[in-house]
């Protein structure tokens, strides 16, 4: 999977300021999360990961 991130930090005197967007799986690629055994269908079952995930988020440091 493929993972993009880009920021920006400020500093001030006391504070300092983060902000920044992420894009996880970028290329929205299906990652197995894990395989389970259905007993009752005799049967494996995959599970995959979020795909195309964009996040935002900020930051604040005293």
């Amino acid at each position: 999977r493929g993972d993009l991130k880009a920021w920006a930090k400020i500093q001030q005197q006391k504070v300092t300021h983060e902000i920044g967007v992420e894009i996880r799986n970028f290329t929205n690629r299906k990652n197995v999360y894990s395989y389970e055994y259905d007993v009752k269908l005799e049967d494996m079952r995959t599970s995959y990961q979020t795909g195309l995930l964009p996040l935002g988020y900020y930051r604040i440091t005293f």
